[in-house]
């Protein structure tokens, strides 16, 4: 049941950064960077939870998980910018 509970609690920090980071890219394109920061930080805290909640689950080394939060942002980025210059 813990173990159960423990992946329920992941999938629901995953998808609430994966909307915050929607609605960050989306607030950025119309409003900018000033009316969305907010909106990245906590896509960014809730990524930030949900790999330490997996590392504690599965226990392993940190290293794999940083890689991905890294990709994440990163594809982020790259994200934002190529809609951005379609305006």
């Amino acid at each position: 049941m813990r173990n159960s509970a423990s992946g329920l609690f992941e999938v629901v920090w995953f998808v609430l950064g994966g909307l915050m980071l929607f609605m960050a890219v989306d607030v950025t394109l119309s409003s900018g960077l000033a009316e969305s920061w907010y909106y990245f930080l906590f896509s960014i805290l809730a990524f930030v939870i949900y790999f330490f909640r997996r590392q504690r689950r599965i226990s392993r080394p940190l290293t794999m998980n940083y890689l991905i939060l890294i990709i994440l942002i990163l594809v982020s980025i790259l994200f934002s910018a190529f809609f951005s210059g379609m305006e």
